[in-house]
């Protein structure tokens, strides 16, 4: 028609499969979404990228917040470069929010940061995770510590068992002493 107007649409699409490769999708739908593939390894295999995103996000929260940005030292960093990060850049997006909310103009420390993230809070969608049994209840027992400084009579109620099974898993997988 005369009043239409031209319009240039790119979509970026961040996915954890190929769109060609999930059938879920139709297949017209699937065709598009696959013109240019980049595949980007997990964060937690890029390390030298951390550093460079975590400023970059905290720098732009702490803009949407109207406030100074965290300090970010070189021992922030590199707990941050430590952390597993199965969300990814979305889920270090998500902790320097609330570093920007929490430690506006001040030194970043991520030890405090964490002990502040709700226990138990989902980090990513059930499907993206691997779930290894070991490896999920160590870091609920360090999610629990942290949350409640280290004191084990709290971190053992808030898990569902007792002081002495704490202590042993504690024990059993070589958690520094709290």
């Amino acid at each position: 028609a005369a009043g239409d107007a031209g319009c240039d649409v790119r979509v970026v699409v961040v996915a954890r499969r190929r769109p060609a490769d999930d059938l879920r999708l139709c297949p017209a739908l699937r065709l598009r979404l696959d013109v240019l593939v980049f595949a980007l390894p997990p964060l937690r295999e890029r390390p030298a990228d951390v550093g460079q995103l975590a400023r970059a996000f905290a720098e732009r929260a702490a803009l949407a917040h109207g406030s100074a940005p965290p300090i970010l030292l070189d021992d922030a960093i590199a707990a941050l470069r430590a952390l597993p990060l199965p969300g990814n850049a979305h889920e270090l997006a998500a902790l320097m929010e609330r570093a920007a909310a929490l430690f506006a103009g001040r030194e970043l420390d991520v030890a405090a940061l964490l002990a502040r993230r709700p226990l138990g809070a989902p980090r990513t969608a059930p499907e993206a995770e691997t779930f290894e049994l070991r490896t999920l209840e160590r870091s609920a027992i360090e999610r629990a510590l942290a949350r409640f400084g280290g004191n084990r009579t709290h971190a053992a109620k808030a898990l569902g068992i007792s002081v002495r099974t704490l202590r042993n898993k504690i024990r059993e997988y070589a958690l520094a002493r709290a």
